[in-house]
């Protein structure tokens, strides 16, 4: 089973607020979630303290094969917990 970290868009028009979730790879964009890592809002100030993400949850899958998005993985970069 192939999965992906990624982020999903929900919220109103111009107020973009995504969840951080494991989906498989053939998910649709606001598909099922294998599981909820956290959440983003881009629209804060402080972007990275914006995010809520379960950092031990988000090891876990990457040590079992789930390969972040691209946007993710610089976010994850940016917050030590990926090299």
């Amino acid at each position: 089973m192939a999965v992906r970290i990624r982020m999903t868009r929900v919220g109103r028009i111009n107020q973009p607020h995504y969840r951080i979730g494991v989906y498989q790879r053939t998910a649709r964009r606001n598909g099922r979630c294998l599981e909820t890592l956290g959440h983003f809002d881009p629209r804060a100030k402080d972007r990275l303290g914006s995010m809520t993400l379960d950092a031990d949850r988000v090891r876990h899958w990457l040590q079992h094969g789930a390969t972040p998005s691209p946007k993710l993985a610089a976010i994850l970069r940016k917050l030590k917990i990926v090299k």
